[in-house]
């Protein structure tokens, strides 16, 4: 194994030429501040051991331990654009971070988002799923370890097609250059629909939370925020927060195991979680 702690090789290691590439991007910081001891303990304790135990023909490395000479801005634009899978650290919101991931979701390969629990993913990411991790507890690691393994797993396969806010927006200008006429007007009406359904969700949540407030039930997430869309709220179940669509607005939230939740699915959990209240 390396000597160097930060970058994963093993004593077996495969031919170069079959060995796949893992580029972690994040916070790093100067050394011995909080930003450095965050992602030494995300890269040493969460990261390498997963690839270490599950995906051993895989290289993670880290922007700071680039040892090829060379421009440092440069070598990693070109292992934004080159490397197999890219794991972002959205934690401390951290321009450069976000700067790279934009590049990332650009070239519309993998990539897997972590953040740290109880810190707010930006709007513009919400719907992209997202692994809540912490270095509080003893179990917090080895949680993240097996919600990080599967969602490699998935990344990797063959076929998967990378979904960001960028490929959603390509996608839409380029069936609005290419599809017919019938196929413009088909494409309106499901959005018509989606913003019915939206609106009917939003109604709901607003009625739902006007129940429970005259029955004395903590709320979720506030009227204001079903709204406005602004803010995000700690409930029960975990963190409750809105993203914008096209003039509307829709709740998402993230479980206790840290995967981000879609409007059914936090629906789903709520009602689960009344029943065992009574």
């Amino acid at each position: 194994m390396s000597s160097d702690p930060t970058i994963l090789t093993f004593a077996t290691e495969p031919a170069m030429a079959d060995v796949k590439n893992c580029f972690v991007i994040g916070p790093i910081g100067d050394e011995g501040s909080p930003e450095r001891i965050h992602a030494d303990w995300l890269l040493q304790g969460i990261i390498q051991p997963v690839f270490q135990t599950h995906f051993p023909d895989w290289r993670v490395e880290r922007s700071d331990t680039i040892a090829t000479p060379g421009m440092v801005s440069a070598q990693i634009i070109n292992r934004l654009h080159d490397a197999d899978l890219v794991i972002a650290d959205l934690s401390f919101h951290n321009a450069n971070a976000f700067y790279e991931m934009s590049l990332r979701h650009k070239v519309a390969k993998p990539i897997i988002h972590m953040i740290r629990k109880g810190e707010r993913i930006p709007f513009d990411v919400i719907p992209h799923r997202a692994i809540l991790f912490a270095h509080v507890h003893p179990n917090d690691h080895l949680t993240a370890r097996d919600l990080l393994r599967a969602a490699v797993a998935e990344a990797i396969k063959d076929g998967f097609e990378a979904d960001n806010p960028i490929t959603h927006a390509r996608g839409r200008a380029e069936f609005s250059d290419r599809a017919s006429d019938p196929m413009k007007v088909l494409a309106d009406e499901v959005a018509t629909l989606r913003a019915r359904l939206e609106s009917v969700e939003i109604s709901a949540n607003t009625a739902r939370f006007q129940a429970e407030r005259a029955l004395g039930i903590p709320p979720v997430v506030s009227p204001f925020e079903l709204r406005t869309g602004f803010g995000t709220l700690a409930g029960p179940g975990g963190i409750v927060g809105l993203t914008a669509g096209s003039g509307d607005f829709r709740v998402t939230g993230s479980n206790a195991e840290g995967v981000t939740l879609s409007p059914m699915e936090l629906a789903m959990r709520e009602m689960k979680e009344k029943e065992g209240r009574k």
